[in-house]
């Protein structure tokens, strides 16, 4: 989708800018609804990285990281 193309270009362009932490939330958000879960733990992982100012969106991005993990770890058995 555009958004994610946008999201994806801002976090190549300047992936460590605090304005746009929000876009590897987003991304990680997309790619889990994709049932990407590779792709969305390294969103989630960047994210928290960066400690974001939202701390509902911390929280939910520490959740949706556990639930990637546990769905990777389920595909290998």
């Amino acid at each position: 989708s555009r958004a994610q193309e946008n999201y994806a270009k801002s976090v190549e362009l300047k992936p460590n800018h605090k304005p746009f932490i929000a876009a590897y939330y987003a991304l990680g958000n997309i790619a889990l609804r994709k049932g990407d879960y590779e792709k969305a733990k390294s969103y989630y992982e960047s994210f928290i990285e960066l400690k974001p100012a939202r701390p509902a969106q911390f929280a939910e991005a520490k959740r949706n990281l556990a639930n990637c993990m546990f769905a990777l770890e389920a595909k290998q058995h």
